[in-house]
Parts: C-alpha cells; sequence; structure tokens
C-alpha cells in the first residue's frame, strides 16, 4: 500500500537460524516487531493513516509531542548493518550509554562512525534509532578505530 502512495518505507527483516525439534531451518523474521520506517512530510501523515489499515499511528516523543525521527545518516548504517552483514543484529529499548565514538575499517560496514558498547562482556557497535533505542551488532575490535 506505501508503495502506490509513492512513500518511501523500510522494513527490517534479517535471516536467523532456528532450531525444530527435528532440523535447524534459515526464516525470515521482523527485526523489530510492529515498526515500520517511513519518510514523509508531516502533511502526508493523514493521508497514509486513512489508505493504509494496517498503520494505526506514528511513533511520537511523549515530551516534545513531535514525530520520531531516526537521523539519515543512522539509518543509512543500520539499513548496511541489516542488508550486507550475516551477523545478528538486536535492538536493544532504551538509548544506550555513551562509549567510545568509532569507525568500522572493514568489511561491509567500513567507513560507517557508530558507538561502542559492551554487552555481556562484548564488544559492539551501536547504532541510535531514536525513541526506538538502539540497532548493536557484535564487531571485533581488529575490525574498527578509535575517532578522537
Amino acid at each position: 500500500m506505501l508503495s502506490h502512495l509513492n512513500v518511501e518505507h523500510y522494513l527490517p527483516v534479517q535471516i536467523v537460524r532456528r532450531r525444530w525439534s527435528d532440523r535447524m531451518k534459515n526464516v525470515e523474521v521482523l527485526l523489530i516487531p510492529r515498526y515500520i520506517f517511513i519518510r514523509c512530510k508531516y502533511s502526508e501523515r493523514v493521508e497514509i493513516l486513512e489508505n493504509v489499515p494496517d498503520i494505526t499511528h506514528f511513533l511520537v516523543d511523549r515530551d516534545t509531542h513531535k514525530s520520531a525521527t531516526v537521523r539519515e545518516e543512522s539509518m543509512n548504517i543500520f539499513r548496511r548493518m541489516v542488508e550486507y552483514d550475516d551477523r545478528e543484529i538486536t535492538v536493544e529499548p532504551g538509548l544506550f550509554a555513551p562509549g567510545d565514538h568509532v569507525r568500522v575499517i572493514h568489511g561491509p560496514l567500513a567507513g560507517s562512525e557508530c558507538d561502542l558498547v559492551e554487552v555481556n562482556g562484548r564488544k559492539c557497535i551501536a547504532v541510535n534509532l531514536g525513541m526506538l533505542g538502539a540497532a548493536r551488532m557484535e564487531m571485533p575490535l581488529s575490525q574498527i578505530e578509535l575517532i578522537k
């Protein structure tokens, strides 16, 4: 439906390996269930809500009453994480604690600037997705460099 309205949208999915009782299988799963990223003008929101029955509302910051947004640079890195790397990605609710700002120097995310976080003793890069929280992916330290 969004394509018919000429609205740019992105539904992040990833392929994960799941175990059934008798076999392992790769399945496609929604990375952030119940959310789709939409780029539109404020004035287009009503038309989307009226014409796309599966979209019931837009995410809004309760304090400012403004639409939730993700910086374009962060969205581009997030899309590259999802589309060009086979490592599992998790999205954590809430903003991550500020850490070292790093640049990925090898692989499909080379040149991307992210924050370095530690989760359960493992080093991960994290991309801020605004009110949705942060997407993170485990990253070997040999593939990143500190930005000063």
